[in-house]
């Protein structure tokens, strides 16, 4: 409220000073508007009822900033408008996004060819509908650098662009009959209808060879019957250099779309023409995204599914526990706790031992002792005392010996539980060494053991 005040008292002053120095006008609704504009377009993204609000505030008082602002807003508008296109072109099943893609990039690669061919007005339509697609600062200059030099080039620029393209058809057929000298006139007018580098490359193969040929005629009256396969070849190299050229590019469009097999695929094909270190390290650096996509989506797969697991475990056991069935319970928290090992969830397992392990004493009390042979009770007694002492020092195989050899002298629920719990923790103390070191505590000599477990049990005392 104190931010509206100010606010308020701002706008109270300007509006103040607009009225000393202009037309009066209503202030008290002016001011009204603008606050609620301001609200709508900071704090509630309500960009259609902010630009209502401002627009109206607007008519009341003509306002360069509150302009300036109006007009961010519809470019705002404007953006959101041709990203909600986008996506819901983008939308439905992956086929369709793939089909969608595939489209795009046919769009953009036919588009490059009639560049290549010089049918510039085909490209700009072809560029269009790409643009539909998908919109981009890139492809709209495309279009606007294609569009300038078509209207650009001469006053009755279709007429132009209609007769360019015919005599590069002409000389390409000029060219497959080895008619060379034509083929050079042809490349030569339509290079002055519209000039570009890789005409004028053509054109100077042309010469060159031809140069040449009238070299080898001056020395010698009889043609050199290799003359025409070395003009071949050399044709031959500068198409194979155009359609490297377009492979490259189709690869770096499929690459801007995250489309990495299709890009690798263009790539390896442009290595096999001109094999070259940077089409090597591209292959080498889309492989390696590619393998990493891969793997995160399966390590992904592969954590939800755990997750997952681990969830239906504990409801699982929480229902257990509702209906009073202890043991089932536990069971259950122990297989959750091998897929995701907490001290939350070790603290629960040990309460549902105690609980089980003091139900179970409650019955062995009314159990008549006087039947146990005194020397028997207390060798058990003994036995049961060291067990304990080794699993104070967490020495867990030793005192399972112990408690089993117990076991045997008087066989007790309690006891075989009690196994159960440590053979249960050795378990999981040596899953979990194993995932954070490499070194195993099994490796260990039986004196390093021992001082590693003392200093475990050491350490969990001070921290308690």
């Amino acid at each position: 409220s104190s931010g509206i005040n100010a606010e308020y008292g701002q706008i109270n002053n300007t509006t103040i000073a607009i009225q000393n120095n202009e037309r009066s006008f209503d202030a008290s609704y002016y001011n009204r508007l603008i606050v609620e504009g301001r609200s709508l377009y900071k704090v509630s993204k309500n960009l259609e009822a902010a630009l209502v609000k401002y627009e109206e505030a607007y008519s009341l008082h003509q306002d360069s900033k509150l302009h300036k602002r109006i007009t961010t807003i519809k470019q705002e508008l404007k953006s959101r408008e041709v990203q909600s296109y986008v996506e819901s072109s983008m939308k439905g099943s992956n086929s369709e996004n793939e089909e969608i893609i595939e489209q795009y990039n046919n769009l953009v690669i036919n588009a490059k060819a009639c560049v290549e061919s010089g049918d510039l007005t085909e490209a700009i339509e072809l560029y269009k509908e790409a643009y539909k697609i998908d919109p981009s600062e890139k492809l709209q200059s495309k279009i606007d650098r294609l569009a300038e030099q078509v209207t650009g080039s001469n006053e009755d620029g279709e007429e132009d662009v209609e007769k360019y393209n015919n005599l590069i058809r002409e000389a390409k057929a000029k060219l497959k009959e080895e008619h060379y000298e034509d083929a050079l006139i042809l490349y030569e007018n339509a290079n002055e209808i519209n000039p570009s580098d890789k005409l004028q490359k053509r054109i100077a193969k042309i010469r060159e060879f031809l140069e040449n040929e009238s070299e080898n005629e001056n020395i010698n009256d009889n043609v050199n019957p290799t003359n025409d396969r070395d003009m071949n070849k050399s044709i031959a190299k500068t198409e194979m250099d155009e359609h490297c050229h377009n492979l490259v590019e189709s690869a770096k469009d499929y690459e801007e779309n995250n489309d990495i097999e299709s890009a690798l695929d263009a790539y390896r094909e442009a290595q096999g023409l001109n094999p070259c270190p940077y089409f090597i390290q591209k292959i080498k650096d889309l492989e390696s995204k590619l393998s990493i996509n891969d793997s995160a989506g399966n390590e992904k797969q592969e954590t939800e599914l755990d997750v997952e697991q681990y969830n239906q475990l504990i409801l699982k056991a929480r229902d257990c526990l509702n209906n009073d069935n202890a043991a089932v319970a536990l069971k259950l928290y122990k297989e959750a706790y091998k897929r995701n090992p907490s001290d939350k969830l070790l603290k629960r397992i040990n309460k549902i031992e105690i609980k089980l392990a003091g139900e179970i004493g409650r019955d062995e009390n009314d159990h008549n002792e006087k039947e146990i042979d005194p020397e028997v009770k207390e060798f058990y007694d003994a036995t049961v005392e060291d067990a304990r002492a080794k699993e104070d020092k967490l020495l867990y195989d030793e005192a399972i010996a112990l408690y089993e050899e117990a076991n045997e002298l008087i066989p007790s629920e309690k006891i075989s539980q009690k196994i159960a719990s440590l053979e249960f923790r050795r378990d999981s103390e040596n899953d979990n060494v194993e995932s954070s070191s490499a070194r195993n505590l099994n490796d260990f000599s039986p004196s390093d053991k021992t001082k590693y477990n003392e200093l475990i049990v050491k350490g969990k005392y001070a921290q308690k």
